[in-house]
Formats: structure tokens, sequence, C-alpha cells
């Protein structure tokens, strides 16, 4: 699983912020909007992929997670839980490839991007 949304139960927030502290002690911290009556993250968090545009919020080992759920900056709820990563999966090789778009706005964003590069223009992956 490369993306994933935080999910709990709905709760009067309106941001997430995860903290994974790796096993090696790299911390990363990622935060997006919450949707508090879905008890969602409104967007899927980046797990495991690490490109140029990319940092994933998880590392190989044993990842202690902190979560906070805020609402306009106040805290609301806040805990913790492990989530752990062997390595040694698969590996794929892609070719490479372009994507064209002639809507600046969309390049902003580098996450819709990315996805958008891997769904269309390398689909010839090994």
């Amino acid at each position: 699983m490369d993306y994933a949304r935080f999910v709990t139960e709905p709760v009067d927030a309106d941001r997430v912020e995860l903290t994974a502290s790796w096993a090696n002690g790299k911390k990363v911290v990622k935060r997006d909007n919450f949707d508090a009556a879905k008890g969602q993250s409104k967007g899927h968090f980046n797990l495991s992929i690490e490109t140029v545009f990319q940092r994933r919020l998880l590392g190989n080992g044993v990842n202690h997670v902190h979560y906070k759920l805020t609402r306009g900056g106040a805290l609301v709820r806040e805990g913790d839980f492990d989530a752990v990563v062997n390595p040694g999966g698969p590996t794929k090789v892609c070719e490479s490839g372009t994507v064209f778009e002639n809507q600046a706005s969309n390049c902003r964003d580098s996450n819709q991007m990315c996805s958008r590069y891997f769904r269309e223009a390398a689909r010839d992956c090994r």
C-alpha cells in the first residue's frame, strides 16, 4: 500500500498531523485537512514512495506514529500507534515517459502530476 487516508471515528477536527519516528531516528511530519463528518483525512498520505518530488511517511522497520487532530489550531485529540515496514518487497523498474499538460494550474500540485505520470506515462513497469 503506497497511499492511505488517516481514519478514526468522527471527531470535531479540521486538520490532522502525523509525525513518524523511524527506526533509524529520522522524523517525518505530514499534515492534511480532516473531514470531521467522515472521520478521515481529506487526502491520502504517501506511506512508502520516495522520489524527487515526494517524501514517504514511513521508513523500514518499526515506525512510531504520533497523530494530532486539531480545530482552528487547538488540539482536539492525539494518540500513537506503530506501523511496521518490512523491506525486501518487489521492486519495479519503469521506462521513462512524458506527461504533457496545457493547464499551468495543474502543474502546481506535484503529487497530482506524479500520480498522473505513473498512471499514464510509466505503464511499462517490470
